[in-house]
């Protein structure tokens, strides 16, 4: 002050440290029941760009966090995926309606092939405006590779 006194604020943050904590703690459980139920969850905005994902998808992936944020699914590296199905996805995804478990191919980022299933279901706000999908995805690659073979060795006997 001009009077030479000082003058002092303070904030209680009790109640923003407890939200963080509380947030932290709910984080937590979203990420042990996505390992429990599927191997991981996410969370992409209106654009279809992945904006949220728990860690589990990174290690599937074995992409760090930043590479995959802002993406879309089809930006994946390697991405790959049955005409058929890509089309219905896309078409599940035009009209906001939920889709079911989705098969596509992707490369790891240590260069091995993936095969994920993702499922998911739209979101929208009080509104009603469309806001993006959420849901679940798992790495399918060991039941891929035995469908791949089995396809391999009935050509073979044919």
């Amino acid at each position: 002050t001009a009077g030479g006194g000082i003058v002092s604020f303070r904030f209680d943050i009790t109640e923003q440290r407890l939200m963080d904590l509380e947030l932290r703690k709910r984080q937590k459980v979203m990420d042990d029941l996505a390992e429990l139920s599927y191997d991981w969850y996410w969370r992409q905005d209106a654009d279809g760009r992945l904006i949220e994902f728990s860690a589990a998808m990174e290690r599937y992936l074995r992409y760090p966090r930043e590479t995959l944020l802002g993406r879309m699914r089809t930006e994946l590296p390697g991405f790959q995926a049955d005409p058929g199905e890509l089309a219905a996805y896309q078409q599940c995804i035009e009209a906001r309606r939920p889709f079911p478990w989705f098969r596509f191919r992707a490369t790891r980022g240590d260069g091995t092939p993936i095969w994920v299933a993702v499922t998911g279901k739209p979101i929208f706000d009080e509104s009603g405006a469309f806001d993006g999908y959420y849901g679940a995805g798992r790495d399918v690659t060991d039941s891929e590779a035995t469908i791949i073979a089995g396809v391999a060795m009935a050509a073979a006997t044919m």
